[in-house]
C-alpha cells in the first residue's frame, strides 16, 4: 500500500514493527510525547527526559521507548515533508495499525504543530543547500549501458571542496530523482515567494 505521508511509496520496513510500540501507549501519552517530539523537530525547548518517562510508565523497555520517540519522529518530519493534512495522517496511520484513538491524538499534535514544524524544517533545509552549493566543485557524469543486465546506468561524480562521491544509479532510479528535484524545486520556489 502507499501512503501519502511517505511521499505515495510504503514505509520503511522497521516503521511497521514501531507501529506495535505505539499500540501500547494510550492515547493520552501519546498525546503528551508527540508534543515532546513536535518541540523538537519546531527547535523548541524539548524534556527528552519527561519523553522517556512517559514512554518508560507504560512497560516499554529502553529500545522500544527509543523506536516509539523515532517512529512518532519519522511520521511528523515525513508528513510535513509531503505536506500531509492532519486528517489524511490520522486515516493513514490508523491503516497501519495504530489504534484510532492513538491516531487521533497524534494527527491532532501534528496538526496543531504543522506551521511551526514545517517552518523550522525549511529553514534547515535552505541552510544544508546553500552549504552544499558552496561547497559543490565539480559534477562529472556519463550513460553506459550494461550488457550483463541489460539495464541503462548513469554514472556521477559530485566532487565537493572536502570529498568525491561515485554514484552510479538505474534509469527507474534516475527517474525517481528526476521527479524528487521537481517537487524540492516547487518547495523552494515557495519558500521564495513568501519571503
Amino acid at each position: 500500500m502507499r501512503f501519502k505521508f511517505c511521499g505515495d511509496i510504503e514505509p520503511p520496513e522497521w516503521f511497521f514493527s514501531e507501529v506495535n510500540q505505539l499500540s501500547r501507549l494510550n492515547s493520552v501519552r501519546i498525546k503528551l510525547i508527540s508534543l515532546q517530539i513536535a518541540k523538537k523537530i519546531s527547535n523548541q525547548e524539548f524534556d527528552l527526559q519527561k519523553a522517556w518517562k512517559m514512554c518508560g510508565d507504560s512497560g516499554l523497555s529502553k529500545e522500544e521507548v527509543q523506536s516509539a520517540l523515532a517512529a512518532i519522529h519519522f511520521i511528523f518530519t515525513s508528513a510535513c515533508k509531503f505536506d500531509v493534512s492532519a486528517e489524511m495522517l490520522s486515516v493513514e496511520i490508523a491503516q497501519l495499525g495504530l489504534p484510532q484513538e492513538n491516531a487521533v491524538s497524534l494527527s491532532k499534535v501534528y496538526g496543531e504543530n504543522l506551521a511551526a514544524m514545517s517552518a523550522y524544517l525549511n529553514h534547515s533545509f535552505l541552510r544544508s543547500i546553500f552549504y552544499i552549493v558552496n561547497e559543490f566543485e565539480n559534477l562529472a557524469w556519463k550513460v553506459d549501458y550494461d550488457l550483463v543486465t541489460q539495464n541503462t546506468i548513469a554514472s556521477l561524480k559530485i566532487k565537493t571542496n572536502k570529498f568525491e562521491v561515485p554514484v552510479v544509479a538505474s534509469l527507474s532510479q534516475i527517474t525517481l530523482l528526476s521527479q524528487e528535484l521537481i517537487r524540492a524545486k516547487t518547495v523552494m520556489e515557495k519558500l521564495l515567494v513568501r519571503e
